[in-house]
């Protein structure tokens, strides 16, 4: 890193990675953080970030605490990452997958300041990575340029959700036995999202059983969501369009819930599209 620390101190910055940052910056208005690390947040007086915002950096971090939750690791990671989105323009420079796709080890931030890229983030893009930690990383490329626009979408796999455990649903596989109580049937993925409305559309099929029952589909996040009740009534496959407007950074799920009890019959869940719309 003395390259690129000399150069930014060409052009009157401080550069610090976050690794060996500790809570003590001295100059925080000519401080720039590089970081892959949602604790950097803990910084935030600083004055520029630049951020290896890819699903490079959401896989790194998702192996590197592979002994952690699995949703635990994604929510931090995507928590990071919106976080870093909503900040302005000049304050982030982010390294995105194109670069690693050339095998790029610096990129220019701010304009024509090189920064290096910490060994073993370009050779992580090729390492074979487990189908969970593979849909992660795909849902979060939102967020490769940085700032997400009103118009781009994100694919949520049916693999990034949690299934209650009466469901007897075997992963990878997205089919839900609905046999038991009404009950929380899909919940997740727990991924950050920056203010502004936001719109899911989740699909899902229902065989002839399953089709005769009610179902609450809920949009948002803990306390504040949207709902919609529905009952196919015919077996088939089904989308639900819903929105909801974020005020801050927070993240959001998506739960299926069956509304009454079920002597059997089985329901598919195939993910959902989320797309800002405002």
């Amino acid at each position: 890193m003395e390259a690129s620390a000399a150069a930014a101190a060409g052009a009157g910055f401080i550069l610090v990675r976050h690794i060996d940052a500790k809570v003590d910056i001295a100059e925080p208005s000519r401080t720039i953080l590089f970081s892959q690390d949602p604790s950097s947040l803990d910084l935030i007086a600083v004055e520029k970030f630049a951020v290896v915002a890819t699903g490079v950096s959401a896989v790194g971090a998702l192996e590197a605490n592979s002994n952690a939750d699995r949703f635990g690791a994604t929510f931090e990671v995507s928590r990071f990452l919106a976080v870093a989105a909503s900040l302005q323009p000049d304050q982030t420079t982010t390294f995105n997958d194109s670069d690693v796709d050339r095998g790029s080890r610096e990129f220019l931030a701010f304009g024509d300041m090189p920064i290096a890229v910490p060994d073993g983030v370009v050779a992580k893009a090729r390492v074979k990575i487990s189908r969970y930690h593979s849909d992660v990383a795909s849902a979060l490329q939102i967020y490769r340029e940085g700032a997400v626009s009103v118009g781009q979408s994100a694919s949520w796999a049916s693999t990034i959700f949690s299934y209650d455990n009466r469901s007897k649903v075997e992963p990878p596989s997205p089919c839900v036995d609905l046999t038991g109580i009404p009950r929380l049937l899909v919940s997740g993925p727990y991924i950050h999202l920056p203010a502004g409305e936001w719109r899911a559309v989740a699909t899902f099929s229902v065989d002839s059983r399953a089709a005769r029952h009610r179902y609450r589909f809920e949009w948002g996040g803990l306390e504040a969501f949207t709902s919609f009740e529905t009952s196919p009534r015919q077996p088939g496959l089904y989308t639900i369009d819903m929105r909801h407007e974020w005020q801050r950074v927070a993240f959001a799920e998506l739960r299926v819930v069956l509304l009454e009890g079920s002597l059997g019959g089985d329901l598919t869940f195939l993910g959902v599209e989320v797309t800002r719309v405002g």
